[in-house]
């Protein structure tokens, strides 16, 4: 009987081995949307199952002291006080097993330098020491929305400087998840929007299949998972990037100039984020001279009307800040590091690591695809580009090669020898996932 068990079962799983697909396909047919809603509800929860970890790791180190001390006075003083100067810093330990540090800004006396600017002057960054930050605001106004938000009108900034490593998943101190909730969940939430972003441009250019792998394959980049932990700008300038490049492809052939003046306050609103989104006017750009270009070649492709629309768009939100930018500073693309010598001498360890790195070319190119295997399935695609009717493969390529120059290129051009980020490219990591989905479609 035993034996009869046995070949009973098996008899079941070789049906259902033969049956079960065919079974699961009929339902995915039948409910495709509800099934794709489930598998990216799954691909979000896996996603933030990987990040979780960063509502207790620390929120201070580099540039995120920047942003946050930002934050602060953009609450306190507004866009008048939007620099590093006063700020006061306090620590203040917490007697648990580890100890735990948590560091706090508030401003300090008018007039006063203040502790960030001490800081960084000692390790040889007094660049810094300006009227006016050079960064664009936008960031710093979401983080300062979340401190409302989830921290009331504290006056504090409060954020973990202690890193308790792997002891992070057992422990999981209560205060540092009180003290810095509102600066760690502005990370975590816009990296998910970027994933799922990545889907909508998939999913309405190319179907649920292509939108689903592209997820997933941002949902496991290394560089993603990493910006997810720190308070880095890159997520919100990539979630209006994508949001600017799908609402373009859509009403760019429509005529629809509605639709064309909300993919240029998308755009603007990078620009607001960081000013490199610049770079995503330039792909736009290419992919509207090369799409008219195959319809009829003329000099006019040059001044396409809807792309005059889209840029004038773009600038007119984000103008005011070269504006003010210029009126300060004197350029309106300040950067203090590219006329400060200072900025390439050996300060810290960070700065001599990406210093040792390999040149950009190499770093960025071989980079890539060593994180992420899957990307290099992007390639496949080079032979198909232009034959599609919306030409969707040719705006991705497009929006590919402005950051790539621009991260190979950039930082040799201002002669700073420390700056080879692999989040400096991450712009246009969407574009390659979507890219390696339909290289892995055919293959699958």
């Amino acid at each position: 009987q035993k034996k009869k068990a046995v070949d009973l079962f098996l008899v079941f799983v070789r049906y259902g081995l033969y049956f079960g697909p065919l079974v699961f396909e009929d339902l995915a047919m039948k409910h495709k949307d509800l099934l794709t809603f489930i598998l990216l509800a799954l691909i979000l929860i896996f996603a933030f199952g990987l990040r979780r970890d960063a509502f207790w790791l620390p929120h201070w180190k580099g540039d995120q002291s920047h942003y946050a001390a930002l934050a602060m006075k953009l609450d306190k003083q507004g866009l008048d006080g939007y620099s590093l100067r006063e700020v006061r810093l306090g620590v203040k330990i917490i007697p648990q097993d580890p100890k735990i540090e948590l560091i706090f800004c508030r401003p300090a006396v008018p007039g006063d330098e203040g502790d960030i600017l001490r800081v960084l002057k000692i390790v040889g960054q007094g660049y810094y020491d300006e009227p006016l930050h050079y960064r664009a605001p936008l960031f710093s106004y979401v983080l300062m929305l979340s401190h409302r938000l989830f921290a009331g009108r504290e006056e504090f900034y409060a954020s973990c400087v202690s890193n308790l490593g792997e002891k992070v998943r057992s422990i999981k101190p209560e205060i540092v998840l009180r003290a810095q909730f509102w600066a760690a969940v502005v990370p975590i939430f816009l990296n998910l929007c970027v994933i799922a972003m990545t889907f909508w441009f998939g999913w309405r250019f190319f179907g649920s299949r292509i939108g689903l792998w592209a997820a997933f394959l941002m949902a496991t980049n290394p560089v993603s998972i990493m910006l997810s932990y720190r308070l880095l700008v890159e997520d919100l300038l990539t979630f209006f990037i994508l949001l600017s490049a799908g609402l373009y492809l859509i009403f760019w052939k429509k005529k629809n100039y509605w639709g064309i003046f909300a993919a240029g306050i998308a755009a603007g609103l990078a620009i607001l984020s960081k000013q490199t989104a610049g770079l995503f006017l330039a792909a736009v750009w290419m992919y509207t001279f090369l799409t008219l270009r195959k319809e009829k070649s003329s000099i006019t492709n040059i001044f396409d009307l809807r792309f005059i629309v889209f840029a004038a768009v773009a600038f007119l939100v984000s103008g005011f800040w070269f504006w003010k930018v210029y009126s300060i500073l004197g350029n309106p693309l300040h950067t203090p590091g590219s006329v400060n010598a200072g900025f390439s001498e050996d300060m810290t360890g960070w700065f001599r690591t990406v210093s040792q790195r390999p040149p950009p070319i190499l770093f960025f190119s071989l980079g890539v695809v060593f994180l992420s295997p899957l990307f290099a399935f992007a390639f496949l695609t080079l032979p198909k580009i232009g034959r599609e009717q919306e030409g969707v493969r040719l705006m991705l390529w497009c929006w590919i090669l402005p950051y790539f120059i621009f991260a190979t290129e950039a930082w040799q051009i201002l002669e700073l020898s420390a700056g080879q980020e692999h989040r400096f490219f991450y712009m246009a990591y969407p574009a390659i996932a979507i890219l390696a989905a339909l290289g892995m479609d055919p293959i699958r």
